[in-house]
């Protein structure tokens, strides 16, 4: 029998490391070929509400402009996102081969601590491709969470006044 791999293994797999194995797999429930493209999402706090530093803190508003969970061969382009207290777009749940290209996120409203201002997240999926997007203000603005198998890779693109860093968070993710 020939096995055919159709992306990078990010795992070793190696008997010193558990091994591994090979079976039949089918995805049932994924959706194909869904596309998000040229729209401006914006959120709508209440602005009066702030902190004694004086940063704008209401939360109960929208959280993800945009939640991408189950799908495959995918994208979101040219879609630009503000005052969302969770972050633009959220890659999750199972999702694999989704493209993010060409957006935004500025202006996010809500605390600032854990689990909130992830511009561009994803979690429970591989194979993200986020390129050319852009974020201000954020705290984790480009990230990847626990469950994640890789590889996401998240290329030319830009966030300013950034309240923490960038990359692999919390506990362990790949590629």
């Amino acid at each position: 029998a020939i096995l055919t791999l159709d992306a990078p293994i990010v795992q070793p797999i190696e008997s010193q490391y558990g091994g591994g194995i090979v079976k039949n797999f089918r995805f049932v429930g994924r959706r194909h070929n869904i596309g998000i493209e040229n729209m401006r999402l914006m959120s709508a706090p209440d602005e009066s509400i702030t902190n004694s530093e004086g940063t704008r803190v209401d939360e109960n508003h929208g959280q993800y402009g945009i939640m991408l969970s189950r799908l495959e061969d995918s994208w979101v382009r040219q879609v630009s996102g503000e005052k969302f207290w969770g972050g633009l777009v959220q890659v999750q749940s199972q999702s694999s081969y989704v493209t993010i290209q060409d957006c935004s996120m500025t202006n996010p409203v809500s605390r600032i601590s854990g689990g909130r201002r992830y511009a561009f997240s994803a979690d429970d999926s591989e194979y993200v491709l986020m390129q050319r997007c852009f974020a201000s203000e954020g705290r984790h603005d480009f990230v990847t969470g626990s469950r994640t198998n890789g590889p996401t890779v998240f290329v030319d693109s830009l966030s300013v006044d950034l309240y923490s860093d960038n990359g692999p968070h919390h506990r362990f993710s790949t590629g």
